[in-house]
This record gives C-alpha cells, structure tokens and sequence, in this order.
C-alpha cells in the first residue's frame, strides 16, 4: 500500500455517532408537543422495528423514499406509546432534529487524524448509507473542509454493500480503487462494498466485536498519519 492515496470513511457509527440515544431525540420532539414518553421505551421499539424495517427497504433510493421510509419507522415506534394530532409535522421536526449538532458526538482522535491525513498529502472521502442531514452535520461541526468527496446514498440512488457507491467516490477522488482505503464499521456493508470495489478495509470496531481475523481498529489514533494506516493495512503494526 506504498501507493495508497485515499482513505473513504463510513459515517454514522464510524465517525459520527448518535448521543445519547435514539429514544432520546425522539423523545425531546415529542415533548416539544406536550406528549411524554421514555427514550428506554422508545429505544427498545425502535431498534426492533429497524431491524425488521433495514430488511425490506426499497431498491429505489432518493430524498423521498429515504424520508417515507424513517416516517414509517417514527410512527411505528410510537405507536400506542403517544397519540400524535399531527404526524406530518411532528415527524418532519423529529427528521430535521437528527441533523442538529446537539444529538451528536465525533468519534474520538478523528479531527486530529482527519488534519494529519491531509498533511500527509491524503485525499479523504466519505461513503454513506445515509442522506442529506450528514451535509449539515459536517457544517455544524466545522469539519466539511477536510473532505474531499462526499458520496450520499440519497443523493447517488446507491447503498454499501454495493461497489459501486465505492467506486464512484473513488471515481470523484480520481484514484483508482486500488488506491485506496475504505474504514467502515459494518462487516455487512462496508467490509464487502470495499472488497468487491477492489479497495483495501479496514473496520472501526471500538467495542472489540468483529473477529480477530479482520483488519480492525478500536480508535482512530491507531491510523492516525498516513504511515500507521499502512501498517495497519499491511498487517504490521
């Protein structure tokens, strides 16, 4: 990987992670309307629902679809916990809440390793099952300016385990896939959309849950310059 020239990360869950919960922004929403109900709750409906719901989701993907799809999954969730006078628009500030700093932490060492991959002269992209919240998100958190190619599900019509979403923000980075490294937290989507796309993966596993067999980091200190990401990749460090 002497040639390595672009690192593509996952988002959420890799870089970017939901805090505290859940059942925590859908709580807040809701009690902006007067209505009261517990994030332990919520959290233990909709990771049940989502779990059903990930399973069936359309191929089509775009704005619309995405939007339909988690308004199904919002009041699912709620269901016979609250009534709601007015779903549409309770479930619109519940969308719009999601991309707002405040629900939202980085990934520890990120900032750090994002401006040294740079220094080091690395083209850095992102890679996303996710949609156009993410863009405020990278603003909020002033960090947009380290990226260079940002590659949204809802905005190319692809998901990871597709290739092709991976090729694409090679593509846009212009380097060849080969080139390049994809750092994901999914074994089921990154890992494969990586592989098949011919770059190398690595999985962001913090918690230690992913097999030892796999090439994996607990934090992103551990690829924090261009010359520890390849020790990783290469299996050295």
């Amino acid at each position: 990987m002497k040639n390595l020239k672009a690192v593509l990360l996952d988002a959420e869950g890799t870089f970017i992670h939901i805090h505290p919960s859940v059942g925590d922004v859908y709580a807040y929403v809701l009690s902006q309307y007067g209505l009261q109900c517990s994030p332990d709750k919520i959290n233990k409906a909709f990771f049940t629902i989502w779990n059903r719901a990930k399973t069936k989701r359309k191929k089509e993907i775009s704005r619309d679809t995405n939007y339909l799809f988690w308004k199904e999954i919002f009041l699912e969730t709620i269901a016979g916990s609250v009534e709601l006078q007015d779903p549409e628009t309770i479930f619109k500030d519940c969308y719009q809440e999601f991309s707002k700093k405040r629900w939202w932490k980085l990934a520890e060492g990120i900032v750090e390793t994002l401006k040294k991959w740079k220094s080091d002269g690395l083209l850095i992209g992102i890679v996303s099952n996710w949609d156009e919240r993410l863009f405020d998100l990278l603003d909020e958190f002033d960090i947009k300016e380290y990226f260079d190619t940002v590659t949204i599900s809802t905005e190319v019509g692809l998901e990871k385990p597709d290739p092709k979403i991976v090729e694409l923000a090679c593509s846009n980075l212009g380097v060849a896939p080969s080139q390049a490294v994809m750092i994901g937290d999914s074994l089921e989507l990154d890992h494969p959309a990586a592989l098949a796309a011919g770059c190398s993966s690595i999985l962001y596993d913090p918690r230690g849950n992913i097999p030892n067999n796999y090439c994996r980091i607990k934090d992103f200190n551990a690829v924090g310059d261009k010359e520890k990401l390849i020790k990783v990749i290469s299996g050295t460090s």
